[in-house]
Order: C-alpha cells, then structure tokens, then sequence
C-alpha cells in the first residue's frame, strides 16, 4: 500500500533513512487499520493509515517532518488539523 497524500524522499534520496526509521518506529509491529482512498497506475492501494489509538500515521509523518504534503492528490487535507478516525 502507498500512502495517500504523502510525498516522502525515496531510498537513496536525502531524508530516506529518517523517514523509514520514523514509520518503523511509529508502527512497532503493531496491526494498522486503513481507509483506501485509490489505486495507482500500478494496481496498488493507496491509502489513509492509522494506529490502534486512532492517529493516522500518513499526518504523523508529515507532523514529524520527514516527508511533504503531496497536494496533488489531498489538496490540502492535511492543511486543516487533526482528523479523528471515528469521524468516519
């Protein structure tokens, strides 16, 4: 799965390893829900992530820095603050 709306540096790009580290570590092996939002030109799923407590882990590494808002596709989604899971 890619994530929605999220343009993180590619492996061997600059800010690569920090980016990886930070998801790794966001996650620590544990399951993850998901919303599908689309699929790529490539058949696969892209989507909204989330943790068990409810934070999305697409916001959480912009929110960090290490990847960018990719508005050409969320048009702004993440602009507007904290969106709760349950709200769906």
């Amino acid at each position: 799965m890619r994530l929605w709306g999220v343009d993180a540096p590619a492996i061997g790009e600059l800010g690569a390893e920090a980016a990886k580290d930070v998801f790794i570590d966001l996650g620590h092996g544990e399951l993850v829900s998901f919303i599908v939002m689309d699929t790529d030109r490539y058949g696969r799923l892209v989507g909204r992530v989330f943790l068990n407590d409810g934070r999305e882990v697409n916001r959480l590494l912009i929110d960090k820095g290490v990847a960018q808002e990719y508005c050409r596709c969320s048009k702004g989604f993440y602009r507007n603050g904290p969106i709760n899971i349950e709200a769906y």
